[in-house]
């Protein structure tokens, strides 16, 4: 059998990008960063990649890109999805909830 997506990064190369520098950070140890985690579980909508410091603070990191063909616009942000729901309201949602639970969180 053969998949031709099979090993095809897409959609997670931008999020590998943005943790893969991260990481890179690490080698620096005056960053101060101790791990940094992608795909983490959790609170939904800040997940993409969760980068954690030396001084107890954590960097939530949710990257959004667009489809070939389509294009990332201010409406997409503020459009409703299926289930009536705006991206940006999602994510402040999450971000509200991170918050109360994690005093950590910037």
């Amino acid at each position: 059998m053969n998949a031709s997506t099979a090993g095809k990064g897409t959609p997670y190369w931008y999020e590998w990008t943005v943790g893969l520098l991260k990481v890179v950070e690490m080698l620096y140890p005056e960053v101060g960063i101790t791990s940094v985690s992608f795909q983490e579980t959790g609170i939904k909508g800040w997940d993409d990649v969760v980068v954690r410091y030396a001084n107890c603070q954590t960097e939530f990191i949710q990257v959004k890109h667009s489809r070939v063909g389509n294009n990332i616009t201010f409406g997409s942000f503020v459009s409703d999805d299926e289930d009536g729901v705006c991206l940006l309201q999602s994510l402040y949602a999450s971000w509200r909830k991170m918050l109360l639970s994690a005093a950590t969180a910037r």
